[in-house]
């Protein structure tokens, strides 16, 4: 059975066999467009689960700890950013952090990015 076929009928085995073939160099025999979906997909969610949190204590310090490439995408869902412009700003490094700051009239900005002690 195909990476392809494997997406509808065994959701865990395909994760395992495209991993399996992209570890191994083979992304040509990989599922690639099931695999930037499920990117893409992962992304919104993780946006959306983001805003939704904040949304849920106005006036309050929400601190949500993750990884770095999630940081920037709630950024950039915060901020209303275009697609793809988040790509503007480094990444956060390990044990760094970013601030948002929001204002009742002028809505979120970005404070301070990939701070560290």
């Amino acid at each position: 059975m195909s990476p392809a076929d494997l997406y509808d009928r065994d959701f865990y085995e395909w994760t395992v066999r495209n991993a399996e073939l992209l570890r191994s160099g083979r992304a040509t025999e990989a599922d690639l467009e099931h695999i930037a979906e499920e990117i893409e997909d992962m992304g919104k969610r993780i946006s959306e689960a983001l805003v939704e949190i904040v949304a849920r204590h106005p006036g309050e310090t929400v601190v949500v700890t993750t990884h770095g490439g999630v940081v920037r995408h709630g950024i950039e869902a915060l901020l209303d950013w275009p697609s793809g412009v988040v790509y503007s700003i480094s990444p956060v490094t390990n044990c760094h952090w970013s601030e948002l700051h929001h204002h009742p009239v002028r809505g979120w900005r970005l404070h301070s990015h990939n701070v560290g002690v």
